[in-house]
């Protein structure tokens, strides 16, 4: 059974990368709009139903920020677990080539 294999694919994790702060982009954007919108009703309309659907909203939009910041803390860790994975393989070869060097030496006459 072969040991195993600590590297990621680079591209792979890079096109993850890179579609999740797209999506993370995505969100921002969706989140301004309603803002935008909702800012337009808080201005033009003023009366009970208005401040029902503001402060609906307004709970969506406190939700929607923590949905978003869920999604960068998921990219953020990503990032993190990758390099550490590729730190971990770069020290796991060189402990093992020191070792096969040592080995080797000593069986050697």
């Amino acid at each position: 059974m072969s040991a195993p294999n600590l590297q990621t694919d680079d591209a792979s994790v890079s096109r993850l990368l890179a579609s999740l702060q797209t999506q993370i982009e995505s969100m921002n954007r969706s989140m301004r709009g309603v803002e935008d919108v909702n800012a337009e009703v808080n201005q033009h309309f003023k009366a009970a139903a208005s401040t029902a659907y503001q402060n609906k909203i307004s709970d969506w939009e406190q939700q929607y920020a923590n949905v978003i910041q869920a999604y960068q803390d998921l990219c953020d860790k990503l990032h993190v677990g990758y390099k550490g994975i590729d730190a971990a393989h770069g020290q796991a070869a060189s402990i093992a080539t020191g070792w096969g060097e040592d080995v080797y030496n000593a069986l050697t006459p």
